[in-house]
């Protein structure tokens, strides 16, 4: 497996693809079995949701988007911190 930073570092596509790869893949190991009736859940075909034939229940992922930022203090050549 690659390093995270690596993909950053060479291709910015490939590292948004990786990511939400990343959110996708955890959302479907998460969403096995359906919240409601407790039926196993399968994969849509046509989105990206899993689908319960059970009680017809729709979850959907939830894609996360963030960013960390940084605050840097020039005069004292360090990242400050919030108190």
């Amino acid at each position: 497996m690659c390093s995270p930073r690596l993909i950053a570092s060479q291709d910015e596509k490939l590292f948004k693809l990786v990511g939400r790869g990343v959110q996708l893949a955890e959302f479907y190991r998460s969403h096995r079995f359906c919240g409601y009736c407790g039926a196993k859940m399968r994969h849509s075909e046509s989105e990206w949701a899993c689908l319960c034939d059970n009680c017809h229940e729709r979850y959907y992922p939830q894609i996360a988007p963030c960013i960390i930022v940084g605050i840097r203090n020039k005069d004292k050549n360090s990242i400050s911190t919030p108190r």
